[in-house]
């Protein structure tokens, strides 16, 4: 008998096209939950099983912020819930990353982290499991930070 070795990134690479018996044989070694995609807030409210509210309740020049914190708060949870990770605020030992801007330009800068407060002062809620997940969700929705950190 002979074993097969497959790269994470190959196997998502090959589940695009695959016949179903080998979906359901990549499934099966690395979860259905590996090969669904959450890159827009629609795909963070169907991964989470949300349905979409389109009445938010804010009016005026405040709306554009809570809606983009709102997004955001979507998207981390359904990337945390990807990644296994559940933040756990009343343990100051859990590492939790969270994405820094500069506010002078309002650009992605890098990651942080703090094992005793998350940096509240920064939206400590928007927290990932590791740098790596952290840089990549800030770079891939720093439009949707602007928005909140500027308006």
């Amino acid at each position: 008998m002979k074993t097969l070795q497959l790269s994470e990134e190959k196997a998502k690479e090959l589940y695009k096209t695959a016949i179903p018996e080998f979906r359901a044989m990549l499934e099966e070694t690395f979860g259905k939950a590996f090969f669904e995609s959450v890159d827009t807030v629609y795909d963070a409210y169907k991964y989470l099983d949300l349905k979409v509210d389109t009445n938010l309740w804010i009016d005026g020049e405040y709306l554009k912020r809570v809606k983009a914190f709102y997004e955001l708060s979507i998207l981390c949870d359904a990337w945390n819930k990807q990644d296994g990770f559940v933040p756990d605020f009343n343990d100051p030992k859990q590492n939790r990353w969270f994405p820094l801007f500069s506010l002078s330009e309002c650009g992605f800068s890098s990651s942080a982290y703090s094992p005793s407060y998350a940096s509240v002062h920064l939206g400590s809620r928007l927290c990932l499991k590791s740098n790596q997940r952290s840089d990549e969700f800030g770079k891939k929705y720093e439009h949707l930070f602007k928005i909140f950190l500027r308006g």
